[in-house]
């Protein structure tokens, strides 16, 4: 992930922390995440019947990389990490040859062609 400074961070560490949990909960949104409604409600209204990612299924390192351009910085909100969902659906259609339009990838049959 590149991210621009701007004229600077106050707390670079934040940022990067910031950035990781971010790309986690992107892959457990492109993974996992979906609201079911059943019989005019909800079916997922609480943690224990919400799907997430365990911790096994995260990437073991994320690369974060901060690179300047002298503009003022715009925040550090969920923007950074939204391409997460395309990249992982290009790298299901380049292995398994299945391209998905829908998420979560993880109710599709991901098994090789």
């Amino acid at each position: 992930v590149a991210h621009d400074t701007g004229f600077g961070l106050v707390n670079p560490l934040s940022v990067k922390k910031q950035i990781e949990g971010q790309i986690v909960w992107f892959y457990n949104d492109a993974m996992h995440q979906a609201t079911t409604i059943a019989d005019g409600h909800v079916v997922e209204n609480n943690f224990d019947k919400f799907p997430l990612s365990r911790i096994g299924e995260n990437p073991p390192e994320i690369n974060i990389r901060f690179f300047s351009t002298g503009h003022w910085l715009i925040g550090m909100g969920h923007d950074r990490a939204t391409s997460v969902q395309a990249a992982i659906g290009d790298a299901i259609y380049q292995i398994t040859g299945k391209r998905f339009r829908d998420l979560p990838y993880g109710k599709h049959d991901l098994t090789w062609s």
